[in-house]
């Protein structure tokens, strides 16, 4: 049987819900970065040997929008989020030439046939 503009339209979105399954669970849960974070700051400042108000009132009388600006980190100060977000981008990287490959592969396709076997080969 012929594939027909729907249902080569139809593959092609089941093909990207296929692909965003795998990646999604794939993917490493997200690690925030401490430099957004009040408790970080507050943590480096106070091991830095600086005076601070409470840990409570430091949350709720500083922006991290601007004191987060104003400071030089130490270099592996948030490391653990810079490595989850390379393993992270890794990850989407690998999907999205996986997505253009079975892609390309798929516009080639005349029999459906052909093509359902082709997106349940993911």
């Amino acid at each position: 049987m012929k594939l027909n503009k729907t249902q080569r339209d139809y593959a092609v979105t089941r093909l990207n819900d296929k692909i965003r399954e795998k990646r999604d669970a794939e993917m490493p849960e997200l690690i925030h970065s401490k430099k957004d974070s009040k408790d970080g700051l507050y943590d480096l400042l106070t091991n830095a040997g600086i005076k601070l108000v409470s840990r409570d009132k430091f949350r709720d009388i500083w922006g991290v929008n601007y004191i987060g600006e104003a400071i030089i980190y130490p270099a592996d100060f948030d490391k653990e989020h810079e490595d989850n977000l390379k393993e992270r981008n890794k990850v989407i990287d690998k999907y999205e030439l996986l997505k253009q490959q079975i892609l390309d592969k798929l516009y080639l396709c005349d029999e459906a046939e052909e093509a359902l076997a082709l997106i349940n080969s993911i």
